[in-house]
């Protein structure tokens, strides 16, 4: 008797350790099942999180690209602003420097010996204009002392000019000019000399003021002989034509 008992309180253990033990895997498996479900949630949320970051960072990188780009268009048009300004302000400056200059020049109508022809260039003044003899290129002894008087005021205008306008340099263009003969044998013959010549009158006349006026040596001289031809000639009656005519051409330099 005492053994069958035994056997049956050995089942009833068995049964309760059994049912404790399904009472903690059921546990377990609510506890763990649980944690599963919080778990995959907080992955769906991570991806769901990842998702938007990576829509944000394509919406991100298409805004810094048209930031970019704007940044790089306003660059290329402040260049170009800033290119145009300097171009307006160098032909600014430029036109101020010209309207010096034009004023400058003017020191010529206050000289006795210089007057303008109709087309507004700086003639010698006819009372120191030298008569030459015909088809001669030689300067009259009479005339010389005139023409080095001539030749030092010339010189005296470009550096008064020069100290008053800073950066400027100067071509001087001497030109000889011949004139008609009422008869026309005198003047067909002449005409066929007449460039030659006039030209070498004037570079008599440059060889008189270099050789008196070394500074001339240092400047830029153009020699020119228009003949019988050329713009704003007058009347040959009185020898009008036969004449120089002395013109200051500014270079504007260092702009």
């Amino acid at each position: 008797m005492s053994g069958k008992n035994n056997r049956n309180l050995f089942w009833a253990s068995y049964a309760d350790l059994m049912t404790a033990l399904f009472v903690v895997m059921l546990t377990l498996f609510v506890v763990y099942y649980n944690r599963f479900i919080q778990i995959n949630a907080s992955d769906l949320a991570l991806e769901r999180q990842v998702e938007r970051l990576k829509a944000d960072s394509v919406r991100n990188r298409a805004e810094i690209k048209r930031l970019f780009d704007s940044l790089n268009l306003f660059s290329e048009q402040n260049r170009a602003l800033r290119s145009e300004a300097d171009s307006i302000k160098v032909k600014l400056n430029e036109s101020m420097r010209l309207e010096r200059l034009e004023t400058a020049m003017s020191i010529f109508d206050k000289s006795e010996y210089f007057v303008k022809d109709e087309c507004k260039r700086n003639v010698i003044h006819p009372d120191y204009q030298p008569t030459f003899e015909f088809n001669s290129a030689i300067i009259p002894e009479n005339s010389r002392d005139d023409l080095l008087k001539v030749g030092r005021e010339l010189l005296g205008i470009i550096q008064q000019i020069e100290s008053e306008n800073e950066g400027v340099e100067y071509m001087i263009v001497i030109e000889g000019s011949a004139g008609r003969y009422e008869d026309e044998a005198d003047n067909k013959k002449w005409s066929k000399g007449a460039a030659k010549k006039s030209y070498e009158r004037a570079f008599a006349l440059f060889d008189l003021w270099r050789k008196k006026y070394r500074e001339f040596e240092e400047m830029e001289v153009m020699i020119n002989g228009s003949g019988l031809f050329g713009k704003c000639r007058v009347s040959d009656s009185g020898g009008g034509n036969r004449r120089f005519v002395i013109q200051v051409v500014p270079k504007l330099t260092n702009l």
